[in-house]
């Protein structure tokens, strides 16, 4: 009978080297301000989406008043991004005898808050922006971008 002292070592070591390879591509943080028609952006979203022609990695930040800062344990890979920033206010509570603060007040199940909100900043710094896309060499360390946003 062969001893399982081989397959035993090889299993281990195939493990081990899970554990051990590279983080991937080299990334930075991005932190900043954003504000529109002069007043800071209380509640929102920052979103950094790769150029399709010269990559990149998605990835997005809160906006909470008025600023944001990308997660530095995931950070933005190098690469050329176009800069996509929402802004919303919270609507009122759902109606009153829906008996579930889960629910929009048309009665949608709204477990996110999503249906709830009111969007405020144009769609040309958002789904169509127009804002100057950014590129990203992945070691820069910590980026600041601050974003003033007018009508």
């Amino acid at each position: 009978m062969r001893s399982p002292l081989p397959f035993v070592l090889f299993a281990v070591s195939i493990f081990i080297g899970f554990g051990c390879g590279d983080d991937g591509p080299p990334k930075s943080s991005i932190k900043g301000t954003v504000t529109y028609k002069g007043e800071p952006v209380k509640t929102g979203d920052i979103s950094f989406l790769p150029d399709e022609e010269k990559g990149g990695i998605p990835t997005s930040a809160p906006i909470v008043e008025g600023k944001y800062e990308t997660d530095p344990r995931f950070g933005i890979a190098a690469g050329t991004y176009k800069c996509s920033i929402v802004g919303y206010h919270q609507k009122t509570p759902p109606a009153e005898g829906t008996g579930d603060a889960d629910y929009h007040p048309s009665g949608i199940p709204d477990p996110t808050g999503i249906l709830s909100r009111e969007f405020y900043i144009p769609e040309k710094y958002n789904t169509k922006t127009e804002l100057e896309p950014i590129t990203v060499t992945g070691t820069e360390g910590t980026i600041e971008k601050n974003f003033d946003l007018a009508e």
